[in-house]
């Protein structure tokens, strides 16, 4: 660009000619800017318009649905349709009827002229379906709106390659693999993916799909057009013995090609969808509480979740709103006032302005009696900063909670609330450890939030936080931190099928102080006493009770809860509410719905943050923001094999290797 003082530097240059006049020269001068001036905004003005993107498709998750309380993948495919190269910033933002609400997701993106690029994102969807809006400029050409998602329970897909096969006419509904997310966060919503070929991926992708699998994914894997399974980018599974499990996760092998499911749709609604049951049932339109066996891509599946409110009734167990007012209360209610020391101050100020101010007026100088109303105020400004604005002792602080779930390779899944205090306003970088965090701002419905989010490897959430003031943030990591492993060994059932216990060998040890721990088997909940979790140990379902009998949801949200207490009893009470948000209780209902798969106990553990997960200044990473305290809930899933039923032959528990038929 052409700045003014480079022409004026031009214009001194000029050879005076004595024929000519001084303010001719001016003149002259002044002519020559204004041409070089106008010249550069009329050149500057296409390269503005030739910056413009434009997005060719975008589609929510895997199916082009979204789920509720979840990171969920949006996918742009966006083009440059201009002859420059793009090389900036693109945003996207939730909006609340026409107005951003909450927080800014920013990427850096660089297109070449006349190219296209796929770009994803993980924006957290609520209980409700919003619009989006990506933006890449500063006007409305440079905008591009996301309609409400349709809402869903998650995904079961054909993992497709994009140059030689397309998605099957109707039982499952096709992915392309090239789409497929480069971190394992973008997977949340895939319940299950069919393959029958080897994927072209880079190193990431196999790793993620590892990752994803390993969580507790689905796989059903078919023959390829050579009538011999693939080789798969999971490289257990490609030895001669067909696994069947790994991890958390179930791999179902087929006889079979694709081809032959066009043909065969109840095969696909009685071997594959059962096997990636929902623990609790999350919709309840038309009084349907299951969607496992309903077509996707049918009218039917259409008309029952095309709305965009979930959920008809009222959720009274919802995390995404009890953990983050709980963490908030308890900042809150550590703020000590002298209330006495502050109603002195106000009384003697109005005693002081009446009917002190016009005492003095009657004996003093009016300079004086104004130099005095100025220190009165000034006094009591300073008063009311130091004394009434907070409390004493106060100190930057952050209060957290969380639920960790493990990865292979001593990494873990890290779902994580931080309620972060601080006594010195400022724009904070907020950060944690971790491979890859995804971040978001838990806000009210049209609520701004002053900061953006930068997701991914480099994930921070960037936010200007008032002095003396809380701020509560929630984000998912891929973190490697130390923990125990447990191994199966056995497990029993009784006679009329309950489970009753199961051996585990303990490797390893948790890093930090373990309060509680739990067992869940079925529609089960047994506490079991921390010290058994050492060595070779046999955890047994004493004294089971069911979830109606384990949650206390009156009480849990209750206001008498919002006065002060002491740390220890507020983590305490926050165990069930990791534990309902762990297993998917939302509702009352959903007590009495909820049952594990027979092939899973789930063992969970309350213990104290460890360092991994402290909330630093990104400004300064090895600093924490102030003093830390928090409980994380460690949950792992341990396979089992129960006793074959004859009463249900679709149980995912059952039956894991599945042959054509």
């Amino acid at each position: 660009m052409i700045r003014a003082s480079d022409t004026d530097r031009s214009a001194t240059v000029v050879p005076k000619r004595a024929s000519r006049p001084r303010w001719l020269l001016g003149l002259r001068a002044v002519a020559l800017v204004g041409s070089l001036l106008i010249g550069e905004l009329l050149s500057a003005t296409p390269a503005l318009a030739q910056v413009g993107l434009g997005v060719e498709f975008s589609e929510w998750g895997f199916d082009d649905r979204a789920v509720p309380r979840k990171f969920n993948l949006l996918t742009f495919e966006i083009q440059n349709k201009t002859g420059k190269p793009f090389d900036g910033p693109i945003r996207l933002r939730r909006l609340f009827g026409t107005s951003p609400t909450g927080v800014e997701l920013v990427q850096r993106i660089y297109l070449p002229p006349f190219q296209k690029r796929v770009v994803q994102f993980t924006p957290y969807v609520f209980d409700h379906s919003d619009e989006w809006e990506l933006r890449w400029g500063d006007t409305l050409k440079d905008t591009y709106t996301v309609e409400m998602a349709r809402l869903g329970i998650g995904s079961r897909v054909m993992l497709n390659d994009p140059l030689s096969t397309s998605g099957l006419a109707s039982g499952l509904r096709g992915f392309r693999e090239d789409r497929f997310p480069n971190s394992v966060i973008g997977t949340d919503t895939l319940l299950c993916a069919a393959l029958d070929h080897t994927p072209r991926w880079e190193a990431a992708r196999r790793s993620v799909f590892r990752d994803w699998l390993f969580r507790g994914g689905v796989l059903h894997v078919f023959h390829g057009n050579d009538g011999k399974f693939p080789k798969l980018p999971v490289d257990e599974l490609n030895s001669a013995a067909q696994l069947t499990r790994l991890g958390s996760g179930r791999i179902y092998w087929h006889e079979m090609e694709r081809a032959q499911l066009r043909d065969d749709r109840t095969y696909v609604y009685s071997k594959i969808y059962p096997t990636a049951p929902v623990v609790v049932p999350i919709t309840d339109l038309q009084n349907i509480s299951d969607t496992s066996t309903v077509d996707p891509t049918s009218r039917e599946f259409t008309a029952q979740l095309s709305g965009n409110s979930f959920l008809g009734t009222y959720s009274e167990w919802d995390s995404d709103t009890l953990i983050p007012q709980s963490l908030r209360d308890f900042v809150q209610a550590q703020v000590q006032h002298n209330w006495p020391l502050i109603y002195l101050l106000a009384i003697s100020y109005l005693l002081l302005i009446f009917p002190g101010g016009p005492w003095l007026a009657k004996r003093l100088d009016y300079r004086l009696n104004l130099l005095a109303l100025v220190v009165l105020v000034g006094a009591w400004s300073w008063f009311y900063s130091a004394v009434g604005s907070r409390g004493y002792g106060e100190r930057t602080s952050t209060q957290a909670l969380a639920i960790a779930k493990p990865l292979p390779d001593g990494r873990w899944d890290v779902e994580q609330w931080s309620g972060v205090f601080v006594t010195d306003g400022d724009v904070y970088t907020v950060m944690h450890q971790g491979e890859v965090r995804n971040y978001s701002g838990l806000v009210k419905s049209g609520e701004r939030v002053d900061g953006f989010v930068n997701n991914g490897r480099d994930g921070r959430f960037v936010v200007d936080i008032p002095p003396f003031t809380s701020r509560t943030i929630a984000h998912r990591a891929v973190v490697e931190m130390p923990g125990p492993q447990f191994k199966v060994l056995d497990a029993a059932w009784s006679n009329d099928g309950r489970f009753q216990r199961v051996t585990v060998q303990t490797e390893g040890e948790f890093p930090t102080k373990v309060h509680a721990a739990w067992l869940i088997a079925e529609g089960q909940i047994c506490s079991i006493a921390p010290s058994q979790l050492r060595g070779k140990t046999e955890l047994t379902m004493a004294r089971p009770v069911t979830p109606s009998q384990f949650f206390d949801l009156q009480q849990h949200g209750s206001n008498h809860f919002r006065q002060e207490e002491s740390a220890e009893s507020f983590f305490q009470r926050q165990q069930p509410i990791l534990i309902a948000r762990d297993i998917g209780i939302r509702r009352f209902v959903d007590r009495d719905g909820f049952r594990l798969p027979r092939d899973v106990v789930r063992l969970c553990v309350y213990a104290d943050l460890p360092d991994e997960l402290a909330c630093r200044n990104g400004k300064q990473p090895e600093e924490t923001m102030g003093v830390q305290q928090g409980r994380v809930l460690y949950s792992f899933d341990l396979p089992v094999t129960p006793p074959a039923k004859t009463d249900k032959p679709n149980d995912p528990g059952l039956e894991l290797n599945l042959g054509g038929e």
